[in-house]
């Protein structure tokens, strides 16, 4: 170790000679070699430790670049000053229906399935023939021509008319739906319809409630 600070010391002094001392430089100071036992106390190891480390820095110094004189530190920068923070009213939470609870539909029973026995073919009976029905086709409703004049009471036609409408006695009739069938006794005689019952009056119509009859043109209607 002795050694090793010897040479660290030479060193130093070397770099020493050609340059301007300064509080760093060290003077050269030969170690006596004759009593080596003394650097071997507590106090030569924290000496030495003082050396080395003052060594390490006279090394490291002249690496740094010298400070000009004019340089200043640097100013230091003002932070920009914080945005004002607008206040935001909270948003109303949204009304949201309840959760309906969905039903559990029972799942549908099993179909029961039953086994299906082929039926036996049963002799059907032959069709007997059907005797066919005719019916008589009844007669079209009389209809009264579109020409012809209206029917009207025997007291609404013309005065002149009724003084001359010949005056008649109903003994009796037979109404049917078939016309032929149709007849009335009129002052005891046997009339059909379109029968003249005198000189220009004729029977046009028997009807359920009376006779349509026409004289001179006039169609009136009375009653049996």
């Amino acid at each position: 170790m002795s050694y090793i600070l010897d040479a660290l010391k030479k060193a130093e002094a070397e770099r020493s000679l050609g340059a301007v001392p300064n509080l760093h430089a060290q003077p050269f100071v030969a170690a006596p070699s004759a009593d080596r036992s003394a650097w071997r106390t507590p106090w030569s190891w924290a000496t030495l430790a003082i050396l080395a480390a003052a060594g390490a820095l006279a090394l490291l110094q002249p690496w740094r670049a010298p400070v000009p004189p004019g340089a200043s530190a640097p100013m230091p920068v003002a932070p920009n000053p914080p945005l004002p923070q607008v206040a935001t009213a909270p948003a109303a939470p949204a009304h949201t229906a309840p959760p309906v609870a969905a039903k559990e539909t029972p799942p549908p029973p099993p179909a029961r399935v039953k086994s299906v026995k082929p039926a036996l073919a049963e002799k059907k009976p032959a069709p007997q023939p059907v005797a066919k029905v005719v019916k008589e086709s009844k007669p079209a409703a009389d209809t009264p021509a579109a020409n012809e004049p209206p029917v009207v009471t025997l007291r609404e036609l013309p005065e002149s008319i009724q003084r001359e409408v010949p005056r008649l006695t109903t003994n009796g009739y037979i109404y049917s739906s078939n016309k032929a069938d149709r007849t009335v006794l009129i002052n005891q005689k046997l009339l059909h319809e379109g029968d003249q019952i005198a000189p220009d009056l004729t029977l046009e119509k028997l009807t359920p409630s009376g006779m349509v009859l026409n004289y001179k043109g006039y169609r009136y209607r009375t009653s049996y």
